[in-house]
């Protein structure tokens, strides 16, 4: 079977949501799981350290670590076509729009206009 123009497209934007992702994660969840004890740790029992610091500083690198996290699992949605996957990688482009400004909001842009031409044609076809 040939492949159309629109699961052309959407499948570019998943594999890219995969190659940023995966990086991310095997970079930031590592991380989150062997500082969050440590952190957590010192604002209880260090008497210099405060336990609002401590716990703002846990819940960030959680965040970090989820991020990557659900561009995985917004990717797989994508990739079989589930029809509401489109708002939550519409999320993930607004996300990439501000986090690194100048590169990821140029693919920020170029995903979420690809999801929004294609993505109901695409869902279409799998179904």
């Amino acid at each position: 079977m040939a492949i159309t123009e629109a699961e052309q497209k959407i499948r570019f934007v998943v594999t890219m949501f995969r190659i940023l992702a995966w990086p991310l994660a095997v970079l930031f969840v590592p991380v989150a799981i062997f500082t969050f004890p440590l952190i957590l740790y010192r604002a209880m029992f260090d008497p210099n350290s405060s336990l609002g610091t401590g716990l703002l500083l846990s819940s960030i690198l959680v965040m970090v670590a989820a991020f990557p996290l659900s561009m995985l699992w917004i990717a797989g949605r994508l990739d079989r076509g589930d029809p509401t996957a489109k708002s939550g990688a519409i999320v993930i482009c607004a996300i990439l729009l501000f986090t690194a400004f100048p590169i990821s909001a140029i693919a920020a842009f170029f995903f979420a206009s690809r999801l929004e031409n294609y993505y109901e044609e695409y869902c279409r076809q799998q179904a």
